[in-house]
């Protein structure tokens, strides 16, 4: 996977923003949460999912659809040899990016090697456990909260897991995870040195959890109150035996319990939730870029139109190599490079920056506040016959999404739009709720999207009031994922239009966003992500591992010369009136994507007109 996936990443907003795909927004968010349970899918950038097992699957009814082709038993072994000894390498090197980013994508491919899973479940612990002790407000919560106030918010979070949570969890096994995230946090020198363990008494410390641990192998954990005087009993040891805070033990138990429910659950610092809320909202402080996670130095994949960064003129492709004084070469850890970008409002940071024309140069950008529109590039494409085909990017699914669409497509209208193209590669989803609302601006009846609860269902309707009935084609492909599948495949099923491009990535949950408030009862103090739902297709198969199938493939590992007698794509993405191209023209100025989608757009005009 060339981009990191983080997850509280998908896991974690370690300070900024994860946000379209697996970048970084940098920014710092004041915005206080006001709601307390709200339902909203992945506005990460898309993880994995690991397959339901079908023997225990409740919805194992549901159609299924494979979505890798299977090979034979001495090619997958050679396979996954390969794999785990080119995974264990990068363990040995704690290189914990680099790790979760091939475990996430061959536990996606093997959804039943359990070594996979077991090893992205420890790099996501390392990585978030990192991020977390770069948070000044998880560290401040730890510093100034008394064991019974850790217990108070550790038992709001298991009554919601217990209460919410789409699978009943396992005691023991939550336990057992517990256990293991703290074992990785032993190994983290931001753990001792936040902590404030002498490293000279690291050894013996080591030593001592070890012989613990295979204690611990001995209990036998049925019942909720087994799982916290478990937890309990060790941190009482750890405090005794090695001088470490019972609070730190205890949340180390919290945030690997939560991790392992499944890809998306997760625990949130202050900062975290915050953050996320801004994701929804739409609304951020900070610089205005999105940055490549695991990249060394930080690349910018893209700058935020109206931001502070694009009146400063970075632009994408370029490379920060320094922030305020610092080397970022010389940073293993990028998630603490990319934190660096953090502030508050109205402060300066001052950047060292290195063009892809390796030209380098320093700018200084105060972060302010500013929006950010999910709806982009907003044009007629020209053709050659003169057709008016509407274009439009929906990068994300936040709380203006629908009205934003809704006015991009009377401003299309206004000027004659015969087609519309709806780009959603790349798009990692966002709020339920708004992406039933896209799809009603389409849809005048039918099925949306169904969900499904521990407890209870619920079926989506489209609605025929402010319906439009523009012909549509959508873009999608691997990275197009939770709400931007929801609306793809609500517009497939319902035969609304076409789709164009890679099968989609294939997250079938919902996450509720959760304020934790332990013993303060007035205001948050952390957050909890908590997948409570799955959703499933009009058609009625579920999405989980499997995705949104276009109704024309286009890989872009094809031969350049497929594009060979058809029009080409200038830069600024306008159709050119050329009737055939050199095979030996730049793959980058080709998006044979769009190209197809324009030919799908015409046949539709020629269809209807």
């Amino acid at each position: 996977m060339k981009k990191a996936s983080y997850n509280w990443f998908q896991g974690t907003i370690i300070g900024l923003i994860l946000f379209c795909g697996s970048s970084l927004l940098a920014q710092n968010s004041n915005r206080s949460v006001q709601s307390t349970f709200k339902p909203v899918l992945s506005t990460s950038a898309p993880t994995p999912f690991l397959s339901i097992d079908s023997s225990n699957d409740p919805d194992r009814d549901l159609t299924s659809y494979p979505q890798i082709v299977s090979l034979n038993s001495a090619e997958k072994e050679t396979a996954i040899t390969q794999i785990l000894h080119q995974g264990r390498q990068l363990i040995a090197e704690k290189n914990w990016s680099e790790a979760r980013s091939l475990f996430e994508k061959y536990s996606k491919k093997y959804p039943d090697n359990r070594e996979f899973k077991a090893y992205l479940l420890e790099s996501r612990f390392h990585m978030e456990i990192s991020a977390r002790y770069h948070d000044q407000t998880y560290c401040s919560l730890l510093a100034q909260s008394s064991v019974s106030e850790i217990l108070a918010l550790y038992d709001e979070i298991l009554n919601n897991i217990q209460t919410y949570h789409v699978d009943m969890p396992g005691w023991d096994s939550l336990f057992v995870n517990g256990l293991n995230c703290f074992a990785a946090a032993l190994t983290e020198d931001s753990f001792w040195e936040k902590n404030r363990i002498p490293v000279e008494n690291k050894g013996e410390i080591l030593s001592y959890f070890e012989k613990l641990r295979s204690y611990c192998d001995r209990w036998k954990i049925r019942t909720k109150d087994d799982l916290r005087n478990a937890i309990l009993k060790v941190a009482e040891q750890m405090y005794q035996n090695a001088k470490l805070s019972a609070s730190a033990t205890i949340m180390e138990f919290v945030c690997g319990m939560t991790s392992s429910l499944d890809t998306y659950s997760s625990y949130l610092t202050l900062s975290q939730i915050n953050d996320l809320y801004s994701i929804i909202d739409g609304q951020f402080v900070g610089l205005g870029v999105e940055i490549q996670l695991n990249s060394n130095p930080l690349l910018i994949e893209r700058v935020i139109s109206g931001s502070p960064a694009q009146a400063a003129g970075l632009q994408n492709g370029d490379q920060i190599i320094g922030i305020d004084g610092v080397d970022i070469t010389k940073l293993q850890d990028s998630v603490y490079a990319g934190n660096l970008l953090s502030g508050k409002e109205g402060s300066t940071v001052f950047l060292t920056l290195l063009s892809p024309e390796q030209e380098k140069r320093q700018v200084s950008i105060v972060r302010r506040r500013f929006d950010v529109p999910s709806i982009e590039n907003i044009r007629l494409l020209k053709t050659e016959k003169s057709q008016k085909i509407g274009y439009l990017k929906i990068t994300c699914f936040q709380k203006t999404t629908a009205s934003e669409l809704s006015e991009a497509l009377m401003r299309l209208s206004q000027q004659g739009m015969q087609c519309l193209i709806i780009d959603l590669r790349k798009n990692p989803g966002g709020l339920l709720q708004e992406a039933i609302d896209v799809a009603n601006l389409f849809l005048d009846n039918g099925l949306i999207v169904k969900t499904r609860g521990r407890l209870s269902e619920k079926p989506y309707y489209a609605q025929s009031k402010g319906t439009w009935n523009v012909p549509l084609v959508l873009l999608i492909d691997e990275q197009s994922a939770s709400a931007a599948e929801i609306f793809a495949g609500a517009i497939r099923d319902n035969h609304r239009g076409r789709l164009v491009g890679t099968r989609s990535f294939g997250k079938g949950t919902v996450q509720a966003i959760i304020q934790l408030t332990g013993k303060q009862k007035n205001q948050p103090i952390a957050g909890l992500r908590l997948t409570t739902e799955k959703f499933y297709a009009p058609s009625g198969y579920a999405f989980s591992g499997v995705g949104v199938e276009p109704d024309v493939v286009i890989s872009e590992d094809d031969p350049l010369d497929y594009v060979v007698a058809h029009p080409i794509i200038s830069q600024n993405n306008e159709i050119n009136s050329i009737n055939s191209v050199s095979v030996s023209a730049s793959r980058s100025d080709q998006d044979k994507c769009l190209i197809q989608a324009l030919k799908e757009a015409q046949s539709l005009i020629s269809s209807r007109y």
